[in-house]
């Protein structure tokens, strides 16, 4: 068995600084510049670098996720460090040192407002990350609740105001499904068009239906169908949305996973 040292950084929305290290699943965190940094120890069956980098990967992706609702901001994978330390192997009369080389990928990030956990905080939040895995391994839908994020966390770091819209977009629909909105009720059953789930959805979760003369759902349909003038407005309308649009979903997810 072969034991990698993994390193990483997260990318975010703001700039943390944590009063203490603190651990979660095996997986110690901390502040360095308004970054949270992290360790771990990855065990693979052979001195496979890819190998490591993918289940480290895996641990951290699900931890980046489940801190969304809880620390109230969109978390990615900012770069990763894969080591594995030296081996001595003996042989009888010498002793052979094995040495390998590490991994790393970066991307970059900027950062902006500061926020402080002191060590109570940090107590709070973590019994609150346990809580939610046990919560999201215990519920039928916790896969696709974790798939939701994701894709409004693409939203979330997309730069392009469009296309953060149509990722958000699709968040607001699977989470529309986990909660059952998109089956439509036995009046709307004769017209799937006239259905109206998003609207029922949008309402009962304090997110803005209408923008100026077009719902979410016509914004999302003539950006992706109607050419024209008409896709150009929903365009407009999207771009103009997209920032609010995503923290309104954001406050969803939150009252979503605490049902």
């Amino acid at each position: 068995m072969y034991e990698f040292q993994v390193s990483f950084k997260l990318k975010s929305g703001k700039s943390y600084i944590f009063d203490s290290v603190i651990e979660y699943d095996g997986i110690r965190l901390k502040t360095e510049n308004g970054k949270i940094c992290g360790e771990l120890v990855v065990v693979v069956d052979r001195p496979d670098f890819n190998l490591a980098r993918e289940e480290a990967i895996r641990k951290i992706e699900t931890l980046t996720l489940l801190l969304t609702p809880v620390f109230e901001d969109g978390f990615a994978v900012e770069d990763v460090k894969v080591t594995l330390p030296p081996r001595i192997i003996d042989k009888g009369r010498e002793k052979v040192i094995e040495i390998y080389e590490h991994i790393e990928i970066r991307a970059v990030a900027p950062l902006n407002i500061y926020v402080k956990y002191n060590i109570e905080k940090l107590a709070e939040a973590i019994l609150e990350l346990k809580q939610l895995e046990e919560k999201l391994q215990g519920s039928k839908q916790g896969k696709a609740l974790l798939r939701a994020i994701k894709w409004w966390r693409k939203g979330f770091f997309e730069e392009d105001k469009v296309d953060k819209f149509l990722d958000c977009y699709i968040a607001f629909e699977m989470l529309a499904s986990i909660l059952g909105y998109t089956k439509c009720k036995e009046s709307e059953e004769k017209c799937k068009a006239e259905c109206a789930w998003a609207k029922r959805f949008a309402e009962d979760y304090s997110i803005t239906f209408r923008v100026g003369e077009m719902s979410l759902v016509d914004i999302r349909g003539k950006i992706t169908h109607a050419p024209g003038p008409e896709k150009d407005e929903a365009e407009k309308l999207a771009a103009q949305h997209a920032d609010r649009f995503c923290m309104e979903l954001l406050n969803a997810i939150k009252k979503i996973v605490a049902l």
